[in-house]
């Protein structure tokens, strides 16, 4: 008999995980939670993600992903999607895997995550990239909402606003053309195109390509801000940015004329311009 066999015959068998769908309530949340000794850091902004897509009928329990438990009941991974069972008191169906070795959890949550582009694409999108940096915009701009929403956040807010896919088609130069964040040209363009389609692609074309741009047009004050901006290195904020956009176009749509500083970022009281509405 070889040594490798000896060492096989001499091993104790490892019994395998058990993995099983189950409806874990908040109870079941709460004991399990109690033997959370051995587990990475706690995010709260991690569980709140959770906490929200629980509470939007969003959360994906049957996906795969399983909240795994020791042999002897220690919590190695799913204390995120526990909490959030707690907090919103829900009861949710989703993957438990028992049984899980000690050792085995140095390799837990080691893979790449998924973006929401890879998302959308698997989902058919065209412009994924683009099209999700559009929507997380529109979620922070229009909800204040987080930064980073969640897949089915930006899924829904897809679903609710379908024209967000023209805009991500349309405009997705816009922004690196007047060499600002390529999600405010889409974002402006979106919003203004529900105004008027002609007059968003006049002002793009126009605010893109400089050309026949008489002199007073608010959207040489806008190139002006911010080539001003790039030089000086000044780091602000996207909502400023397209507060200078918006206020640019309703210049422009009103008739008004202005100088090359006359587009100002901040008040004369130092307050930021907040987003105006379009006209």
């Amino acid at each position: 008999m070889s040594t490798a066999e000896q060492l096989q015959i001499a091993a104790p068998a490892v019994p395998d995980p058990d993995a099983t769908f189950m409806d874990v309530t908040p109870v079941m949340a709460e004991q399990w939670m109690q033997k959370n000794q051995h587990n990475r850091s706690f995010s709260k902004h991690v569980a709140s993600k959770y906490v929200d897509d629980i509470r939007s009928g969003s959360f994906q329990g049957l996906n795969g992903e399983s909240i795994k438990r020791s042999a002897d009941g220690l919590l190695l991974d799913g204390q995120h999607r526990l909490r959030a069972i707690i907090e919103t008191q829900t009861t949710v169906r989703t993957l438990v895997v028992s049984g899980v070795q000690l050792e085995a959890q140095s390799t837990m949550d080691k893979g790449r995550k998924r973006s929401v582009a890879s998302t959308l694409a698997l989902a058919g999108e065209k412009n994924s990239g683009p099209l999700s940096a559009l929507i997380r915009l529109s979620l922070v701009v229009e909800g204040g909402g987080r930064i980073d929403p969640t897949g089915p956040e930006l899924e829904h807010h897809l679903a609710a606003n379908p024209s967000f896919r023209d805009a991500a088609e349309v405009a997705k130069d816009y922004g690196r053309l007047i060499e600002c964040a390529q999600s405010l040209g889409m974002y402006g363009y979106w919003r203004m195109a529900q105004i008027s389609t002609a007059d968003a692609l006049a002002f793009w074309t126009a605010a893109t390509t400089r050309a026949g741009l008489p002199p007073g047009d608010p959207i040489l004050a806008l190139l002006y801000r911010l080539s001003d901006v790039r030089r000086r290195k000044q780091h602000l904020e996207r909502k400023v940015l397209l507060s200078l956009i918006f206020r640019t176009w309703n210049a422009r749509r009103a008739g008004q004329f202005k100088t090359r500083e006359g587009l100002r970022i901040n008040s004369k009281g130092g307050q930021s311009y907040p987003i105006p509405e379009l006209i």
